[in-house]
């Protein structure tokens, strides 16, 4: 089973090498297999040895010693995947490859890997090959651990991040373990940021989801990569312009004139190339034409009119870059214009022009990932050149107001969590419908309506409406979520109101009991209750009373059914009506008394 050690120096990745079999030696002298250069390091330090797929570390005797997941060792350890290992102020990396690395041909014990190899061999889930299109859909690593790397045409999600468990694997402290992934959709292909510490770049912006666009450069950590699709029928047929072009090219030189009086050529040359410099291509062009009307082997001309047709083809190439600019075809502009340089690498207002466009590009992936802030900056700056620029005045326009919003609903959330409710409502009321921001700020009113309907219970006396708003914040999508608020200090708040609710019918009741009004008092006594169950006072007022009541109703009874067998319809009537202005309804006494009366015939 082979392997591979990464080795990190101050936290970044400095070098990697494969283990395939035999014995390794590391140290700081030239004649170790793995040199690590640093006083620190002993001339050799240590040894992995590889036994039947499974790899030991030991000691060769170094001075300041070996330590496996930051524990000295003093024995040969067997290493496990993941392991790491410290050597002075190097840290190796220990990874596994699931792969059987046996092809029958005979391998060095040791090498150090290429980009390609480390491609090959790092540890990292491979990817799946989608059904072949002709659209071709490549990721490339231009700098960090991986560069060199290529990973193309892939089935389902492209995960990148620290974990051996990822598609493409960054061995970077910066780099968080689920990093991001690329996904199709449609329409095209997205990149989405998974909650990662350090951020996701595209074209230097950050962004949390964005559709990608052909050419698009990604930062993760220390790593750049690059997102192209190609379309491989176009890319051929551009491949057969160029061969047959520049066939032509040859065919002019073969059959042009071998000689040219550099008297005649030289100052009609001279003018041409003065029109060249202020800008006058057209008139540059027809004069290196004329001279080589009658001089086809003139060098300087020929020289001259191929540059000036260059930086002809570029302007053509710059307007369609421009236009496409003005539609926010960015990444198409963003091509165009390459192409452009690679027609008139000299032309110094082509670079400059692309520079723009890799400027309104910029602002538009921070428009598109809703970085307000980059995105007002941006498009300000760029309007400042091109103030005729529809597109550009807009979005500036509307990432203005989109930052205006987004402060609006900043200042809000502040107010909320000052209690500041009114003054949170004035600042989500200017924000528009048609913001992003709209939704947010329509649940945060909705959230402060419910707030102040929650105030005015805590100011009333009525315990149902506050318990039933406790219950409400028990639960896990409560109204406070969109406040950003905790529920906890609203449910002390109400709380601490029930018990003041519950103490102050306590008092109530036991005035109604000390003026007689026993039964009014025992209600009183159960409205505390429900306010708060814990009170130890209502509990035992409440069943004293209630035992006296049910002793009375006892008696009550007691004389209905004695008068009952006397006969004595009336008196039998109004013993009942006597439980009824006693007892408590519900209680079973009552309930009889009740049933008893409404059965008895007038």
């Amino acid at each position: 089973m082979a392997a591979v050690l990464t080795v990190s120096r101050a936290k970044t990745q400095v070098s990697a090498f494969a283990l395939t079999a035999g014995s390794v030696v590391i140290g700081r002298s030239k004649t170790c297999d793995l040199q690590l250069d640093d006083p620190d390091v002993s001339r050799k330090h240590a040894s992995i040895r590889e036994e039947n797929g499974h790899y030991h570390i030991s000691d060769a005797g170094s001075r300041n010693g070996v330590l496996l997941q930051g524990r000295r060792i003093e024995k040969e350890t067997e290493l496990k995947a993941g392991d790491e290992i410290t050597l002075g102020p190097f840290v190796l990396t220990f990874h596994l490859d699931a792969a059987d690395g046996a092809s029958g041909e005979s391998e060095p014990a040791t090498r150090f890997v290429s980009a390609q190899d480390i491609q090959n061999d790092l540890p990292g889930r491979k990817v799946s090959k989608k059904t072949p299109s002709r659209l071709c859909v490549k990721l490339a690593v231009l700098d960090g651990p991986l560069k060199g790397g290529v990973f193309e045409d892939w089935s389902g999600d492209l995960t990148i991040g620290r974990s051996l468990d990822n598609h493409v694997v960054l061995l970077d402290d910066a780099v968080t373990s689920y990093h991001a992934r690329i996904f199709e959709k449609p329409d095209g292909y997205y990149l989405e940021d998974l909650g990662s510490h350090n951020g996701t770049f595209v074209q230097g912006v950050k962004v949390t989801s964005i559709k990608l666009g052909t050419s698009a450069k990604i930062r993760i950590g220390i790593t750049t990569l690059q997102f192209k699709i190609v379309d491989k029928v176009q890319r051929k047929k551009l491949i057969l312009r160029s061969v047959i072009a520049s066939m032509a090219v040859l065919l002019l030189l073969f059959v042009a004139k071998a000689m040219m009086p550099d008297d005649q050529a030289g100052p009609l040359t001279q003018q041409g190339k003065s029109l060249f410099r202020a800008r006058n291509f057209e008139e540059a062009k027809k004069t290196y034409e004329r001279v080589l009307a009658d001089y086809p082997d003139y060098a300087p001309a020929r020289e001259a009119l191929k540059e000036v047709k260059a930086f002809i083809e570029a302007d053509v190439a710059i307007a369609r870059a421009v236009k496409a600019a003005e539609e926010a075809r960015f990444n198409d502009a963003l091509g165009i214009m390459e192409t452009a340089l690679r027609m008139a690498p000299a032309y110094r207002g082509a670079a400059r022009m692309k520079e723009r466009i890799k400027a309104m590009s910029e602002a538009e992936v921070a428009y598109e990932a809703r970085n307000w802030t980059d995105a007002v900056r941006l498009f300000k700056s760029i309007a400042a050149e091109y103030p005729s620029s529809r597109i550009v005045s807009q979005r500036w326009a509307s990432a203005s107001a989109e930052l205006v919003a987004a402060e609006s609903l900043a200042a809000a959330q502040d107010h909320v969590q000052r209690g500041q409710l009114e003054l949170a409502r004035k600042a989500l009321a200017g924000i528009p419908a048609q913001s992003v921001s709209h939704a947010a700020a329509a649940q945060m009113q909705a959230a402060i309506q419910w707030m102040e309907g929650v105030n005015r219970q805590l100011a009333a006396d009525d315990a149902l409406p506050l318990r039933q708003t406790f219950a409400l914040l028990q639960k896990e999508q409560d109204p406070l979520k969109a406040l950003n608020l905790s529920a906890e200090d609203l449910k002390g708040r109400i709380a601490l109101r029930l018990k003041a609710i519950s103490q102050k019918l306590t008092l109530e009741a036991k005035e109604k009991v000390r003026v007689g009004q026993r039964a009014e008092g025992f209600r009183l006594y159960e409205r505390a209750l429900e306010a708060d169950p814990t009170n130890a006072e209502a509990t035992a007022a409440a069943a004293s009373i209630r035992a006296v009541i049910r002793k009375e109703c006892a008696g009550y009874l007691a004389e209905v059914k004695r008068y009952e067998s006397l006969g004595q319809r009336q008196r039998v009537a109004e013993t009942l009506k006597k439980i009824l202005a006693a007892g408590i309804p519900g209680e079973d006494y009552y309930d009889f008394a009740k049933n008893k009366l409404a059965g008895m015939k007038p």
